[in-house]
């Protein structure tokens, strides 16, 4: 993810969406487009209509955005076009779905969690990890594992493989081999709300529907420990969005 806990702070505190914000969650939880057109084109049509307030009209485009990115979410039956995802994005009005609930709300509180996860990053950092990767047999089962699920859901090819392995080291770097294979060996149930493995977001925030950050930290530890030394190193910690 690009955008610093500042920028999504405004939006958990404040209430407000700025136009990064949302084109950037809905290119996570759809595919990346060029949402800040997408966005625009929608606040345009949307401010056509007649007979209503300013602050109800941007309650409207918040809202019809939140649905739009957390739709996926909510209903597994959604099939997200990869072409033109604009598709769900500029129909959302007509879902039955979008009255069902407040979606905006339901948004801050999907960004209020990722500013936590994005603070406990450095914590897991901080206790290293395990390089190479295929000479930690957990490490290494829980790469191969992620991997081939971001490969049975359509996301690798020549273009892609390279950014896709990285976020796949990413994910063991931060967390560990036991914490991440534990969710595919006890979790299915987690593992198949995973809305997308196009990045390591979605898996990212599984593993914090399990764990606490405590225990992600005793089970790396443990693990660290029983780690041959000359395979620890130290992480420096980016995005694994």
């Amino acid at each position: 993810m690009q955008l610093t806990d500042a920028v999504l702070r405004q939006v958990v505190n404040d209430g407000v969406l700025p136009v990064e914000v949302a084109a950037e969650y809905l290119g996570i939880y759809l595919v990346p487009a060029n949402w800040e057109h997408h966005v625009a084109t929608l606040f345009q049509r949307v401010t056509r209509q007649g007979g209503k307030s300013d602050a109800d009209l941007r309650n409207e485009l918040r809202n019809s955005i939140a649905f739009s990115i957390l739709l996926p979410v909510h209903s597994k039956s959604v099939v997200v076009d990869r072409v033109n995802p604009e598709g769900l994005f500029y129909s959302s009005a007509r879902w039955r779905q979008i009255n069902e609930r407040d979606w905006f709300a339901d948004l801050r509180r999907v960004i209020a969690r990722d500013v936590e996860i994005h603070g406990w990053r450095g914590r897991v950092a901080s206790l290293g990890h395990v390089d190479p990767l295929e000479y930690a047999p957990y490490c290494r089962q829980a790469y191969n594992w992620l991997y081939e699920r971001a490969d049975a859901d359509g996301w690798v090819s020549e273009a892609t493989k390279p950014a896709i392995k990285e976020w796949c080291t990413e994910i063991v770097h931060l967390y560990g081999g036991v914490c991440v294979s534990n969710l595919f060996v006890r979790h299915e149930d987690v593992i198949a709300r995973v809305v997308n493995w196009r990045t390591g977001y979605h898996i990212e925030r599984a593993i914090f529907e399990v764990y606490t950050i405590d225990q992600v930290e005793k089970i790396k530890t443990a693990e660290l420990q029983k780690t041959n030394p000359g395979l620890v190193r130290s992480l420096t910690v980016s995005s694994a969005g």
